[in-house]
């Protein structure tokens, strides 16, 4: 219940909107190299976890954003896992100017004999 008795990154970034705008997309792909660059993942089997690295998303899908406002923040561990992120990181968030249509929370149910319906 309190973060702050997690482990805290000792370099943390702010990545901002560079201009005015709606949040029409967030590549979750995307997120998952760049905090990986950080140490939050795996490359490859037995590589180290940094359990303070990570990325916090400050901006949702559909939000309208000024320019200069906090988007996401990366927290790792030195200058170079940052700026080895921050590229990967900022081509995942984009930024238009006019909100995406809702996406359907359920895209179709698979029944245990493996039929495929559409709601």
């Amino acid at each position: 219940d309190d973060p702050s008795r997690l482990p805290q990154a000792p370099r943390v970034v702010t990545l901002a909107a560079g201009r005015d705008g709606v949040v029409t997309d967030i590549d979750a792909e995307g997120i998952g190299r760049a905090a990986v660059q950080l140490g939050a993942g795996r490359e490859r089997k037995g590589d180290p976890v940094d359990p303070a690295a990570g990325i916090v998303l400050r901006a949702t899908v559909g939000e309208t954003v000024r320019r200069g406002q906090a988007l996401l923040e990366l927290h790792g561990a030195d200058d170079v896992r940052v700026a080895a992120a921050r590229p990967i990181a900022e081509q995942a968030l984009r930024i238009g100017g006019v909100a995406p249509a809702p996406a359907a929370l359920v895209r179709a149910w698979v029944t245990p004999d493996g039929e495929v319906r559409q709601p």
